[in-house]
């Protein structure tokens, strides 16, 4: 069996402030739509959908922890991207490294308090 990762689905409060929000600071295209409700983006090789969080779809619809965290990579300067977050008041930390890890990244969250991270490849 081969499978590949295609979507990740995120159950959201404020689907319309997400989309916005990953549009606009990472230029990911709309690929569907349903107003309020949900959207699919294009975010590369995975497509980020964002749904609607209802009790019925979902047991969590808090806003204060998430057990997921979305992963980018990017070939671009990290430090500036990071800059630029910052100027747009994104909430990022610090960029970091691990022995062995050849990769440097940052994490950040969105306005729902979902984590992300931002990775680039050092070797």
């Amino acid at each position: 069996m081969h499978l590949s990762f295609g979507r990740v689905i995120l159950f959201v409060q404020h689907v319309n402030a997400l989309r916005h929000f990953y549009v606009d600071n990472f230029q990911f295209k709309v690929l569907e739509e349903i107003p309020d409700e949900w959207v699919v983006l294009n975010s590369g090789i995975c497509e980020l959908a964002l749904h609607k969080a209802t009790p019925s779809n979902t047991a969590a619809g808090s806003t204060a922890e998430s057990n997921v965290k979305l992963v980018f990579q990017t070939t671009e300067d990290l430090a500036g991207l990071r800059e630029l977050l910052i100027r747009n008041n994104v909430s990022v930390m610090e960029i970091k490294s691990f022995e062995g890890f050849p990769y440097i990244h940052f994490d950040g969250k969105d306005p729902e308090g979902n984590v992300f991270q931002i990775m680039q490849r050092v070797n």
